[in-house]
């Protein structure tokens, strides 16, 4: 049954471990919890209204943490995600190589999941507005190119799309807040499609 609240996906093979996790989370979150990777892309394909945020463990019989998340992604999860494992990855390890936006070692505290968590819930509301504000963008770019700006102007639909846009844009910002201004520059900027300068606000 949906829910207004956002839907976390925990994957640990560890039993007592995911449904701790679930304890922890549930005042904040619909939690779905699997203990392998098929069965997570099982309660993916159940639940149409998708998840928020996937909680996975990186070391699992059968589906590594790698290969669920990749299974998640081949059949339309958009989810961000964190990886929590016993095994650091060292210092020289590049974090780009792990398909998460967040890497937990265990033993995991409550108060570091759930910051992790929340953490990864802005930065999901964060894509949303993006991909609202540079739809917009993108549509106002391209009439301004199929019309002379005249024309558009006497219909009023360029003026009307730059207040859409700017709103946009200013959704998308509101979403980092939070977040230091470096980070949250560095986020616009990675979502930034090529040749679209990031706003220096």
């Amino acid at each position: 049954m949906a829910t207004d609240r956002p839907a976390a996906l925990v994957v640990d093979d560890e039993t007592a471990l995911v449904e701790l996790f679930a304890v922890w989370l549930s005042d904040g979150y619909e939690v779905v919890t699997a203990t392998d990777g098929r069965a997570a892309l099982d309660a993916a394909a159940e639940r149409t209204e998708g998840f928020d945020v996937v909680v996975v463990d990186r070391q699992m019989p059968g589906w590594s943490g790698e290969e669920t998340l990749e299974a998640l992604r081949a059949d339309g999860c958009t989810a961000r995600a964190a990886m929590v494992s016993a095994v650091d990855p060292g210092p020289d390890a590049d974090p780009t190589d792990l398909p998460v936006d967040r890497y937990l070692l265990k033993p995991v505290a409550r108060e570091r999941l759930t910051a992790a968590v929340d953490d990864l819930l802005a930065l999901s509301s964060y894509d949303d507005a993006v991909r609202t504000h540079f739809a917009l963008a993108e549509t106002r770019a391209t009439l301004a190119s199929a019309r002379t700006r005249a024309e558009a102007v006497g219909e009023g639909t360029v003026e009307a799309l730059d207040a859409s846009v700017t709103r946009a844009r200013d959704g998308a910002w509101n979403a980092l807040d939070g977040f230091d201004h470096e980070t949250a520059t560095a986020a616009f900027a990675g979502m930034t499609p090529a040749g679209v300068a990031v706003p220096d606000w």
